[in-house]
């Protein structure tokens, strides 16, 4: 298996454990804020542990050679995952995952303008019917936002192409220290929002499980892929954080999803695995 085969892997395990949010989400009572408190507080203890593993027990090592890449992946993380959660209590979920789908495009447009990075041909002909399957999926549900939780998506998705940028073009920085600052800064910033103690036992378990499971097994394995495969790429198979989160819970909750997010999802799947499929040198997008 080639590396950049290794990178779609994992950017794709990345994204099916961040798919699971919805499911664990639903169980929950607490606040949004008090919820992205507790789950940055043990994805950053989980990380902690998986920095710990990598260094040999020399924990303050990687974290000193992070530089400002390391520090601007961190920043960047933190932003989308408190951007997310808030935006969420601003606007309807449809208009959040959908200004999320803009991702690969922002991806795409920061690395041309960060180091010339080319999107392939495939690539930007899999990001145009991903984003389309994705405007079918949601539909009708994109009606009715405010402005204020738009701005926070967009936020949102502007940081994760971001940190996807930063971590593409500084492959020689360890970023695993960094999603670990990243939990600790959405922690640190979440608390004066939060009433931490508003979340009952039985609450914080399955936050224990979201942050430590879910958010922290997605970042760790994020932050070995994303060096591997171009930005605009990286963006565009997390798509299926979108596609799957709906079947999830569908399967928790028997909640069947609606005719537009079948075919828009499986739109969207097709899109992202005949890409990987299509895996080899292609002409980029633009090239003469």
């Amino acid at each position: 298996m080639s590396s950049h085969q290794r990178g779609v892997l994992y950017v794709a395990l990345a994204a099916i454990a961040w798919s699971s949010a919805g499911v664990l989400t639903r169980a929950i009572a607490a606040p949004a804020a008090a919820q992205l408190f507790w789950r940055a507080l043990f994805a950053g203890a989980c990380l902690l542990g998986v920095v710990a593993v990598q260094s040999r027990g020399r924990i303050l090592t990687p974290f000193r050679r992070l530089g400002l890449p390391g520090l601007g992946v961190a920043v960047s993380f933190a932003t989308a995952s408190s951007c997310f959660m808030l935006a969420l209590g601003q606007t309807t979920v449809a208009r959040v995952l959908f200004i999320q789908a803009a991702s690969p495009f922002l991806a795409a447009a920061l690395a041309w303008l960060a180091v010339r990075e080319r999107v392939e041909r495939r690539t930007a002909a899999a990001m145009c019917v991903a984003i389309g399957g994705i405007a079918t999926m949601l539909g009708s549900s994109l009606g009715g936002g405010h402005l204020a939780g738009d701005l926070l998506a967009t936020t949102m998705a502007l940081a994760f192409s971001s940190a996807i940028v930063l971590t593409r073009v500084h492959r020689e920085v360890l970023m695993t220290p960094a999603m670990c600052l990243a939990m600790v800064l959405a922690a640190v910033v979440s608390a004066p929002l939060a009433d931490p103690l508003a979340a009952s036992a039985h609450d914080i378990g399955l936050l224990a499980a979201f942050g430590a499971g879910q958010m922290c097994l997605g970042l760790a394995l994020f932050a070995v892929g994303g060096r591997l495969v171009p930005a605009s790429e990286a963006a565009l198979i997390t798509t299926l954080e979108v596609v799957l989160g709906p079947i999830w819970v569908w399967f928790a909750y028997a909640e069947q999803p609606d005719r537009s997010t079948l075919v828009g999802g499986a739109i969207v799947l097709i899109a992202v695995v005949a890409h990987a499929l299509s895996d080899g040198p292609s002409e980029p997008a633009g090239s003469g």
